[in-house]
């Protein structure tokens, strides 16, 4: 016996074919929710006969008499017209209907709400029916859309364009960092230009889309990456039957984005520093930026993707892309062949299963990134803890976005029984087998940055003042123990060691005399105590100055390798006839006048040298003793040296204290760090290159091996700072 029919195809739907390259649909406008759904012309069939078909067997007889050689099942002809119930296509004439009704109204809103929180960065809220709006506007803005106009736009933006091209050293050096963007005054400056361009984006789709004679009947306010904006639903552009008419509403917001951009741009470049100088530089970055990163990318749901779809005349693009996914997922993992595959050639399927992949990536990427961004501009505000609430919340309902199909499809008994158990057991022992590799530990090594200092340095210091009459020795050359450094000339100070000799030389024939004369004369022999510590001290006198002539031979204590003192600037005020600047070895300095207590070279003694490592807080605790490293020098990135690890420093790094660099004080600033590190000393192997003080490495040290699973966390924790 036929299972009757109890429903009927609504009276007030409205339908328009439309064609495409691969097959043609119906598309099916509810105007009293404002819904379309598009179907095959099959399932049209199927809905067009419901006004005069009583029974599914005599609907089964004309779907397979109108669509020979096809063939359907009664239970399939059910599932399709409750499929169409669900979607208020049709209403049943069975009693109770109101509950149902209301039962799936509710439903209807409660998804609403869990779409529009879905996606944390892009919250839609509810509308008004900009109409009666529109119909005021249009004839206002219908010029503006025709070709002569047209063609002026395109002038437009070509020479903002050209503008761009010319000035864009000029524009680097007026973009803001990072800090100045999140400034209070320019964070309400930007979103004041966010939300007015994307009022005149949302207004351009609605107006192109009267246009072409298509409707928009909802605009609203919404959430764009917090910042309030405009959405404009311009869905009944699927009734036009015309693909480019179609396209061309999805270009307009951009195209209205552009323009504004052109304009901007030549604001900005006939304008002097100040507001408008600012706010049209703002509007260049917001709408150039909002173009290319959103609307025009068509990995994401907006315009781009609608106009892409448009243009390769394939509807529902991501659907169909996510079902063909789903579909070989399915038969990969489950086993589960799909009865009736939407595309033609396996070309064809590939190239929407890549865009599928793609555009989940992009969106996972994308929505980090501006996660990032979020936290970080939180952060000098105290509110990093609500940057990582958003963070997880909106990754939850993105995860739970993902699982909602999976999770339907289990729940349905007929899909479960369709799985292939075999399929599924390698599918789980597949899938365990991942999760065991990622859990397993592998070697790693932790990247940092650093400088080149003696393992023990010697610093020579002028003793004695003098003028430098020869350097024995270079910086990079080798020295022994007492090799002589520099000779220095004092004339002051020999001469005072001449002297010092001739009244040493005259006490002591003055002592000898009154030795000689005590004999005879015993008065004298008073005298003699005198003239006796009278000789001691000039003899001391004469040893210091033997000492500071002697000081004027610079030799080494060490052997070892020498090295370049620290390079003096010298000001106006200080500069002499015999100063000299830089560096006191160098040959223009020859001649100099060098003061008592000038550093003239050090000395890296037994040419042992430390690499000085700057670790991050959350590599620290990786780090061993003894750990292996690998450095490269800037100056040398062709050649590798290697170390081992000798200490790690227990207090935190500080600029202040720790990064002196005495080769180049300044320099100091290249290694300072943005976050919390830690300072690790690595004695170098015998180096073949020859080393300069204060040279910047770049290592990699042995750490202690850390799985898979291990690095997505620390990249995580990297990343958001959930620590």
């Amino acid at each position: 016996m036929s299972q009757r029919i109890h429903v009927r195809c609504r009276p007030d739907l409205q339908f328009v074919q439309t064609m495409h390259a691969h097959e043609s649909a119906f598309v099916a406008k509810d105007p009293v929710s404002l819904q379309y759904h598009r179907m095959r012309p099959d399932e049209y069939f199927v809905l067009s006969q419901l006004q005069d078909v009583s029974d599914l067997t005599e609907l089964r007889k004309r779907y397979e008499k109108r669509f020979a050689p096809r063939r359907v099942t009664e239970p399939e002809l059910n599932r399709l017209l409750f499929r169409f119930y669900q979607s208020g296509l049709l209403i049943s004439q069975a009693a109770g209907q109101a509950d149902q009704l209301l039962r799936k109204r509710r439903k209807h809103q409660a998804d609403q709400w869990k779409q529009r929180f879905s996606s944390l960065l892009f919250i839609r809220f509810p509308g008004v029916d900009p109409e009666p709006l529109l119909r005021r506007v249009y004839p206002w803005v219908r010029p503006l859309l025709q070709p002569a106009c047209l063609a002026f736009w395109i002038a437009l933006t070509v020479s903002a364009g050209i503008i761009m091209l010319i000035s864009a050293s000029r524009f680097a050096a007026e973009f803001p960092d990072m800090h100045r963007w999140l400034q209070l005054d320019a964070v309400v400056t930007l979103m004041a230009v966010i939300g007015l361009t994307k009022v005149a984006h949302e207004l351009g789709h609605a107006l192109v889309c009267k246009h072409f004679g298509g409707e928009c009947h909802q605009i609203g306010p919404m959430l764009l990456v917090f910042t309030p904006a405009l959405y404009c639903d311009t869905t009944d552009s699927w009734m036009l039957p015309n693909r480019f008419a179609r396209a061309s509403i999805g270009l307009a917001g951009m195209a209205v984005e552009v323009i504004l951009a052109s304009l901007a741009a030549w604001i900005w470049f006939l304008s002097g520093p100040g507001l408008v100088h600012y706010v049209a530089m703002n509007v260049m970055l917001v709408c150039g930026i909002s173009t290319v990163v959103f609307n025009a990318n068509p990995l994401l749901r907006y315009d781009g993707y609608y106009v892409l779809s448009d243009l390769l005349d394939i509807p529902n693009l991501s659907q169909q892309a996510n079902r063909w996914l789903s579909s070989l997922a399915s038969n990969l993992l489950l086993g589960i062949r799909d009865p009736q595959p939407s595309m033609e050639t396996w070309r064809y399927r590939t190239v929407l299963a890549v865009y599928a992949i793609a555009a989940f990536v992009y969106r996972w990427t994308l929505t980090l990134v501006i996660l990032w961004f979020v936290a970080y501009a939180l952060r000098p505000y105290g509110l990093e803890s609500l940057g990582k609430t958003l963070c997880v919340f909106a990754a939850a309902m993105m995860i739970s976005t993902m699982l909602r199909g999976p999770r339907r499809f289990l729940q349905n008994p007929q899909q479960r029984h369709q799985i292939k158990m075999h399929r599924l057991w390698i599918s789980v022992v597949a899938t365990a087998a991942l999760g065991i590799a990622a859990l397993i530990p592998y070697s790693s090594r932790v990247t940092a940055t650093g400088r080149i200092a003696p393992a023990q340095e010697a610093r020579v210091f002028v003793s004695t003042t003098g003028d430098l009459e020869s350097l024995s020795v270079r910086p990079g050359d080798p020295i022994e123990k007492g090799q002589v450094i520099a000779t220095l000339s004092n004339e002051e100070t020999e001469l005072q060691q001449v002297m010092a000799s001739g009244r040493v030389g005259s006490q002591q024939a003055v002592v000898q005399a009154l030795k000689d004369t005590t004999v005879s004369n015993p008065v004298v022999a008073n005298q003699l105590p005198a003239a006796e510590a009278l000789l001691a001290d000039l003899i001391d006198q004469k040893a210091r100055a033997d000492q500071r002539v002697e000081a004027l031979t610079i030799r080494s204590e060490f052997a070892g390798v020498v090295l370049e003192p620290p390079r003096r600037v010298q000001t106006t005020d200080d500069v002499r006839l015999t100063g000299w600047q830089g560096d006191p070895t160098l040959p223009e300095n020859a001649g100099c006048t060098l003061e008592a207590g000038t550093e003239l070279i050090s000395i890296a003694v037994g040419n042992r040298w430390n690499a000085n490592l700057i670790a991050q807080q959350s590599d620290i605790h990786r780090l061993k003793i003894g750990n292996r490293v690998r450095l490269i020098m800037n100056a040398a990135p062709d050649q590798w040296m290697s170390g081992k690890v000798v200490q790690i420093a227990r207090q935190r790094w500080n600029a202040n204290e720790h990064a002196e660099r005495r080769d180049d004080p300044e320099a100091a600033r290249q290694t300072d760090p943005r976050s919390t590190s830690y300072l690790v000393s690595v004695l170098l192997d015998q180096p073949s290159l020859r080393m300069v003080t204060g040279a910047t490495v770049r290592a990699k040290i042995d750490a202690e091996p850390i799985s898979l699973a291990g690095r997505c966390y620390r990249w995580l924790n990297g990343l958001f700072r959930f620590r």
